[in-house]
C-alpha cells in the first residue's frame, strides 16, 4: 500500500508538471469523466496554486484538493496558541474561489507535530489529561476555521505501524502491538485516537 501511495503521488506530480496544452484543450477532464462515480483529488502545495499551468490542470482534472503539508499539526500551530494560518488560508481560499472541495489533512500525526502537544517546559511527557487538552485546543481551532470548505478530515494519520524504529513492537517477551509507538501513543495508548475523533466531531458535526 505504501509503494502504491508513492506511485500515485508520482503520477499526480507528473500530471501537475505537464505542459498546459492538455489542460487548455477541449478534452474532458478527469473530474468530469468520472463525475457520476467518484471525486478526483490531488495534493497541492503553495507552488502548485501559484503556477498558472498547474492551476489550469487542477481546474480541469480535479474536484477535490488536499493540502500536502500546510494543514498538518505543526505548520498552522508551531507553538501553543501561536497560529500561522497564511498557507492553509491560501489553499482554502483557492478552493472557495474555484468551487473545489477541500479535504483536511491531518489533525493528528506522529510527524510534523509540535512538541508542545506532548511535552512540558522541561521536555518531559505531559500527562494524558494535558495531552487531551492540547489535542482538543488544536483540533477545535483548525476544524472550526475551515468548516465551510472542508468536507472530510484525515483525523489521525498513520496510527498503525508500518515497521521501522517507530513501529509497534513492545518490550522483550511482550506481544507486538499494531500501533505506532509515537509519543501520543506512549502517553495515552490508543485512547488518543478515539479522543481525536470526538473532538473533531464536536468542532464540526457535519464533517
Amino acid at each position: 500500500m505504501k509503494h502504491l501511495f508513492k506511485f500515485s503521488l508520482c503520477a499526480l506530480a507528473f500530471a501537475m508538471s505537464a505542459n498546459n496544452g492538455f489542460a487548455q484543450s477541449g478534452e474532458t477532464g478527469l473530474k468530469d469523466a468520472y463525475k457520476d462515480y467518484f471525486s478526483i483529488g490531488v495534493a497541492v502545495n503553495m507552488r502548485n496554486i501559484a503556477n498558472p499551468e498547474q492551476i489550469a490542470i487542477i481546474k480541469k482534472d480535479f474536484n477535490s484538493i488536499t493540502a500536502e503539508n500546510d494543514m498538518k499539526p505543526q505548520p498552522p500551530e508551531p507553538a501553543y496558541g501561536q497560529f500561522n494560518w497564511e498557507n492553509a488560508d491560501k489553499i482554502a481560499n483557492f478552493c472557495r474561489s474555484n468551487g473545489i472541495k477541500l479535504r483536511g489533512h491531518c489533525l493528528m500525526w506522529h510527524a510534523q507535530i509540535g512538541e508542545w502537544m506532548y511535552k512540558d517546559e522541561k521536555g518531559d511527557f505531559v500527562s494524558k489529561e494535558k495531552l487531551f487538552q492540547n489535542m482538543k485546543h488544536h483540533i477545535t481551532a483548525i476544524v472550526e476555521r475551515y468548516k465551510d470548505v472542508i468536507y472530510a478530515w484525515d483525523v489521525v494519520n498513520e496510527a498503525i505501524s508500518d515497521g521501522g524504529w517507530q513501529g509497534g513492537r513492545r518490550g522483550m517477551g511482550e506481544q507486538p502491538s499494531p500501533y505506532r509507538n509515537s509519543p501520543l501513543y506512549q502517553i495515552a495508548g490508543d485512547e488518543f485516537i478515539k479522543k481525536a475523533f470526538i473532538y473533531a466531531r464536536e468542532a464540526d458535526p457535519n464533517v
